[in-house]
């Protein structure tokens, strides 16, 4: 999976990091409680348990003696909540950061009337002024859809999931985790529409968080994993919208000529392949697959020449 614009690149670097530290916490949540329960079990005093572990500043023996009381089920879930909220907001930044378009309309919500909870202007109608650049979209197109991370017409499908996972983070911040109305209204219709978009990196399908309204939104490690999922195939299908404009044509051509002049590039048929891989990393771009119509955007723009 690559990707075109410098956000979105930040955005996948940082869902990585997140999602290995998440997992370094679960191990080390899973290895402590047997130790601590142990303790506490044998009548430890908060004392105790601060000598015997040493907690950072501005932690307490106390707090080590809730965390051993809380139970494995409710430390899965208060991780789950954690990881929510750092995956909502990294999104919704990288939203408002999308150049040439309203990306928080575009990439937060469905297009209009797609649901019938979608009655204001989303994807379809701000991607779909996006004009697309034809040369560009043919040279790159393949690639993209080869891809299995390309949403291709299911955006709407990914963002019904996406409304769904920002109502129930809402009704953790708001309601004191209590189901809102939209969370119950976004969760039947995920299930209807997109539950087989809700699946781990592995294909493995996990169930969607379904709450009736003023219900206890309670979210799985797992279900978070196919959130976290269905947020980098979101970034990347719109990441390629952008590639593909004549706005990323402009840019394109910017990142080439700031790296490489205005010369014209010389390669040979056999090295082309290998070539293509080379430079395209070189800009920052993602490297299309080897088709005539990138020697056609190549020629005509008078980058490269091609020899026998």
């Amino acid at each position: 999976m690559q990707f075109f614009l410098k956000e979105s690149k930040f955005f996948h670097a940082s869902l990585t990091n997140t999602f290995h530290l998440m997992n370094s916490l679960r191990v080390a949540s899973d290895l402590l409680s047997t130790e601590v329960e142990r303790v506490v079990g044998a009548g430890a005093s908060d004392e105790v348990l601060r000598a015997l572990y040493s907690p950072p500043m501005g932690a307490s023996g106390q707090n080590i003696r809730q965390f051993a009381a809380a139970g494995a089920v409710a430390r899965e879930h208060a991780l789950a909540e954690l990881w929510l909220f750092d995956l909502m907001g990294r999104y919704e930044f990288w939203s408002k950061s999308l150049p040439a378009l309203d990306g928080v309309r575009g990439a937060q919500f469905p297009t209009k009337d797609y649901s019938p909870h979608s009655a204001k202007s989303g994807y379809g109608d701000i991607f779909g002024q996006l004009a697309v650049d034809p040369r560009m979209s043919a040279a790159f197109l393949p690639g993209i859809e080869a891809d299995p991370n390309f949403l291709g017409e299911r955006v709407d499908d990914a963002l019904l999931i996406f409304r769904l996972y920002k109502e129930c983070r809402n009704s953790l911040s708001h309601t004191g985790g209590l189901a809102l109305p939209l969370a119950e209204v976004f969760g039947a219709e995920a299930s209807s529409r997109a539950a087989d978009l809700h699946v781990l990196p592995d294909g493995q399908h996990v169930p969607m968080p379904v709450f009736l309204e003023d219900e206890p939104v309670r979210i799985s490690f797992q279900q978070i994993r196919c959130f976290s999922a269905i947020l980098l195939r979101l970034v990347f299908t719109l990441d390629s919208h952008m590639l593909r404009s004549p706005w990323g044509h402009a840019e394109w051509t910017r990142r080439w000529e700031a790296n490489f002049g205005i010369r014209q590039l010389v390669t040979t048929k056999k090295k082309f392949p290998r070539w293509v891989s080379d430079y395209f990393a070189r800009i920052g771009t993602p490297a299309p697959l080897v088709t005539d119509e990138l020697r056609d955007l190549l020629s005509v723009d008078g980058k490269v020449q091609i020899r026998p």
